[in-house]
């Protein structure tokens, strides 16, 4: 990197500073990592944009602990300051830290200079034009909304999908349990003067594991099988049972609430089937060439929900929309091709294996 445009960058280039730093971290900002040494105090000239965070203390036999971390928003010029809490072993916020002590510290930046890791732009692999694809269409209410309250999270991190998990595995067991005191209870029932009580008095909160709310993932639970309105005709319910357009549609309205555009429906295309074929072509360049012949990946969902996209672009009803589609399905096709050795069907081939699936054949019964 010539000066110019390392100056250039320094200028415009975010700052992660890390106050009282352990001898020895493994350290990672976005798709990097390193061990860091007794020298290090942070990263230097970081784009402005969404980044990932992570880290981990090292102990004295070299293994690292648990894996932490966190996404911020970097602006031109944004100097970000934690401090090492060794009883906790995180990267916290240093409360401490006015925003007069913060200009000092960024006219104090060049002293900092040389303890500080250059953003890595360029080198093996391209990370930074990965990273940037990525996260083309995270935005911040997204990370807002899905993240823990404090936009920090572990390894050891639950989601929503976790409690409601524990709560239905709660709800059973306490029906169980009750079912098999108020047996023995009846049983015993000549013996045992209390046997009224029964198993009523148990509480799902004694067997239920405790979850700190600040510490879950709150992604939005979908539950497919409640995919139709409620008090809805059978009709309608049997309808939506099958065809999951009327949850797809609620879930946006409430993602967005209730400001979706009226004109959804007729551009839904461009403005979701295409971004989503953009991110799977994206995400699908980080997985390993044998992704689709691996005996742990290869009954994977992503085989079957792309020949369904598949159908459904060729069926929709503009054409303009469904053409751009089966373009962009094309590019897609030829990456999984070339990477995984994979041949996404066309159209035209699944309509004929329709046809050949013995499954859905009309059965002959002889009288």
């Amino acid at each position: 990197m010539d000066v110019e445009t390392a100056t250039a960058l320094f200028e415009k280039g975010g700052f992660f500073v890390v106050n009282n730093p352990p001898a020895k971290l493994e350290f990672g900002i976005d798709m990097n990592m390193w061990e860091t040494g007794n020298k290090f105090r942070g990263v230097k000239l970081i784009p402005p944009g969404l980044h990932l965070i992570t880290y981990s203390s090292i102990n004295k036999e070299g293994q690292p602990g648990m894996k932490n971390g966190f996404f911020q928003w970097f602006t031109e010029g944004q100097l970000s300051v934690r401090k090492w809490d060794a009883e906790s072993e995180k990267l916290v916020i240093d409360e401490n830290i006015n925003s007069e002590m913060l200009e000092r510290m960024k006219h104090g930046l060049r002293d900092l200079d040389r303890n500080l890791g250059a953003y890595p732009y360029t080198g093996a692999g391209d990370v930074y034009s990965r990273w940037r694809r990525l996260t083309s269409y995270i935005q911040p209410k997204t990370v807002q909304e899905n993240l823990p309250e404090r936009l920090e999270f572990s390894s050891a991190t639950s989601s929503s999908y976790d409690a409601e998990e524990y709560r239905t595995a709660a709800e059973k067991y306490k029906k169980t349990m009750k079912a098999s005191i108020d047996n023995t209870l009846d049983n015993t029932s000549i013996m045992n003067d209390d046997s009224n009580k029964g198993g009523d008095d148990i509480e799902i909160a004694d067997i239920q594991p405790t979850m700190e709310s600040e510490d879950v993932f709150r992604f939005n639970t979908i539950d497919l099988k409640r995919s139709f309105p409620e008090n809805c005709t059978p009709e309608t319910r049997s309808k939506y049972s099958r065809d999951k357009s009327w949850l797809l549609c609620a879930k946006l309205k409430e993602s967005y609430n209730n400001g979706i555009s009226e004109t959804l429906s007729s551009s839904l295309g461009r403005q979701l089937v295409l971004p989503f074929i953009d991110v799977i072509q994206y995400q699908l360049m980080e997985c390993p060439s044998d992704f689709f012949s691996d005996v742990l990946t290869a009954e994977n969902f992503i085989t079957e929900v792309l020949k369904m996209l598949v159908l459904n672009s060729n069926e929709a009803q503009d054409a303009e929309i469904s053409q751009d589609i089966v373009k962009r399905l094309d590019k897609l096709r030829e990456l999984l091709k070339s990477r995984f050795n994979w041949e996404l069907p066309t159209y035209d081939e699944l309509l004929e294996d329709e046809d050949n699936d013995e499954e859905f054949a009309p059965v002959v019964v002889e009288l």
